[in-house]
């Protein structure tokens, strides 16, 4: 015992050059494979509790958390004007979609119109959208007006009732489904601006605005010719969060929806038209060029049905009967949208899943329902966009 213990107090031999190199590459490497441990930990901790955000403030879908700024819209790089615009040969707008569409055909047309190189027409249906191609099949149905009409730009609205009633779980087909309408909308290199939902003042419909619109833009990243218009960042006051009124540049707090938190009031209308306008301008040099001296009527599509009181057409409006470029009659700043829809029936069936739409089969002689906020009996439905 004595001999082991004095053999054990004995100091080695002095380690070498070359054996103190290899112990400090080991001692780096220990450092080097535990700061990399500690880098995934918190990398797959933040992923699993999204508790990191970017700075693209996209909407979190953990824990249904929504994000603090609006998403943002895809970067277009700007374009010059494909050709000079006259009285005689205006620019032919193509303004399509769903109610909301009911509102801003009349008031943006009314503006492009009135400068006399512009020739609008719109196509608006109430309770439409992309999940729903068996009410109305949005793809065949552009695609027969395009055909029709040979617009060289198109104003899109769609997605605030794919919004109401969105399920998470069909992002992937709703993907499909917009990149399925950008592609027939830019057929031929027309310009397309995709108007994106508006805030919505039912806490499950916003969050639902949210995941559509980023959907959206994710899928229109892929198209150069569309520029998406946020409607959400236009109407939410703070960030994120639904307001009936907002701020006039006068300093004026003016309403700019209506009393079913989901449509437009006549002033929320001119403030959409506005801002897509100015997309509009800047792209095709509108205002540079106009003649006023000359203004051009809006056109109705056949099909069209609107929200009463939008200022569009009433049900069965269509072929060249205008809105004409004189004021429109619209209700009261903020008035209730009215409960009687122009659309079909409302069968008490949900809505069917959201697939992509296909292209060929009719629609039948019903709407569907168009969920929260509001539930309206099955006589007169309250339509959602």
């Amino acid at each position: 015992m004595e001999r082991e213990a004095a053999t054990a107090e004995m100091p080695g031999p002095a380690p070498t050059g070359r054996a103190l190199r290899r112990r400090r590459r080991r001692r780096r490497r220990r450092a080097l494979q535990a700061l990399v441990s500690v880098v995934v930990l918190v990398a797959l901790g933040g992923l699993l509790t999204d508790s990191l955000r970017w700075r693209d403030e996209r909407p979190r879908l953990a824990g249904g958390s929504e994000r603090d700024a609006p998403v943002p819209p895809p970067r277009v790089p700007p374009r010059p004007a494909r050709r000079a615009l006259s009285a005689e040969d205006p620019l032919r707008l193509w303004i399509g979609g769903d109610s909301i569409a009911g509102a801003l055909g009349p008031a943006l047309g009314q503006r492009t119109g009135a400068t006399g190189v512009v020739q609008p027409r719109y196509l608006s249906r109430v309770s439409s959208g992309l999940t729903s191609p068996d009410f109305w099949n949005w793809p065949r149905h552009a695609a027969a007006e395009l055909e029709e009409h040979d617009p060289e730009a198109v104003v899109f609205v769609i997605g605030t009732n794919d919004a109401i009633t969105f399920d998470v779980g069909r992002a992937d087909a709703y993907r499909l489904a917009v990149a399925q309408m950008a592609e027939i909308l830019t057929r031929g290199g027309r310009d397309v601006y995709w108007v994106g939902v508006p805030v919505l003042r039912d806490d499950r419909a916003r969050r639902g605005a949210l995941l559509v619109n980023a959907i959206t833009t994710e899928v229109l990243a892929r198209f150069p010719q569309v520029t998406f218009v946020d409607a959400f960042a236009l109407f939410d006051d703070p960030p994120g969060r639904y307001t009936a009124s907002l701020t006039d540049p006068g300093g004026r707090r003016v309403v700019v929806r209506a009393g079913d938190g989901i449509h437009l009031s006549a002033e929320g209308a001119e403030l959409l038209a506005g801002a897509v306008f100015r997309a509009l301008d800047a792209r095709w040099r509108i205002s540079a060029q106009a003649r006023p001296d000359a203004p051009k009527r809006v056109l109705v599509s056949k099909g069209t049905t609107t929200v009463p009181g939008s200022g569009g057409p009433t049900r069965g409006s269509s072929g060249r009967s205008g809105t004409g470029t004189g004021p429109t009659t619209r209700p009261s700043s903020g008035a209730p949208s009215p409960t009687t829809a122009p659309a079909p029936t409302v069968p008490t069936t949900t809505r069917p899943p959201a697939t992509a739409p296909p292209t060929t089969a009719p629609p039948p002689t019903t709407a569907p329902p168009t969920g929260p906020p509001t539930t309206a009996p099955a006589a007169s439905p309250t339509p959602g966009g």
